[in-house]
């Protein structure tokens, strides 16, 4: 039998009356079995030339034509790329002896670091979601000490308090690491530094919602010798009356203590 590309394919012999079915319809179709791969069944002129009047459409890719008195419509592909092979058809591959080389390829999306500011705008009105895409920087993730501000956080002790050093807490071996990694971070985003300071406090890790571990100092010590601010507090009709919650990352890293109260906030790890 001759070929499209000129060549020659020996004819194994025909078989009548197969049962396939197609995209849900019912066939029997007689066939010549021929040594080729790409397809399992090519329905060629001959097969068209049983089923008498039939129209076809190849913009739209279909072919309708009767049987028995049933109209019967078969819709070609609309997509060019390349589909999952089934296991029957490798294994006609390899009984026709056409696989030189066999490769798995997948589709590797990169992650995308989750922007939750995103997730927050789509879901709000857009005369707010304006207001927030204007002013994004206030909730992008927070990066080195904050600027010095005309009114730093002062740490006053009371008279005669001398310095406190409480040891470290025991921690579980799992929790060492992340500790180490936290304080890795905190160096390296300059957040805090290395100390000899005569203050010390313990630290711990407080698990969150989502499963992450907060980094936590444990300043009760401290806070005990602290003078407390003492002010009024202003009347409720005075203040804002709608308020926001704003999930802060490490929240205390963005109040910035004064230079001459830096050293009582030293901790110490295992």
């Amino acid at each position: 039998m001759l070929v499209g590309n000129g060549e020659q394919l020996e004819c194994e012999g025909e078989v009548q009356n197969i049962p396939v079915q197609i995209q849900g319809h019912s066939l029997y179709i007689s066939a010549y079995v021929l040594p080729i791969t790409v397809a399992e069944l090519v329905l060629g002129s001959r097969w068209l030339a049983t089923l008498d009047t039939h129209l076809v459409n190849y913009k739209e890719r279909f072919l309708t034509f009767y049987i028995n008195g049933k109209l019967i419509t078969l819709h070609g592909k609309t997509s060019n790329l390349p589909s999952q092979p089934q296991f029957h058809q490798l294994i006609r591959l390899q009984a026709t002896d056409s696989i030189a080389e066999l490769y798995a390829i997948q589709i590797q999306t990169p992650e995308v670091p989750a922007n939750h500011l995103l997730e927050l705008l789509t879901s709000m009105e857009p005369e707010l979601a304006m207001i927030i895409q204007q002013y994004k920087n206030v909730f992008e993730k927070p990066h080195g000490l904050p600027p010095i501000r005309s009114h730093d956080h002062t740490i006053p002790l009371m008279p005669g308090s001398a310095p406190m050093k409480v040891r470290p807490y025991r921690y579980p071996h799992s929790q060492k690491t992340k500790i180490e990694q936290i304080i890795a971070e905190m160096i390296s985003e300059g957040i805090i530094q290395p100390s000899s300071s005569p203050f010390s406090s313990p630290v711990l890790l407080v698990k969150k919602k989502d499963g992450t571990w907060h980094f936590s100092t444990d300043y009760r010590v401290l806070n005990a010798v602290t003078i407390k601010d003492s002010f009024p507090m202003p009347q409720w009709m005075n203040c804002l009356q709608y308020f926001s919650k704003l999930d802060l990352h490490s929240g205390y890293h963005q109040i910035l203590v004064s230079l001459k109260d830096r050293y009582k906030t030293a901790f110490d790890t295992h």
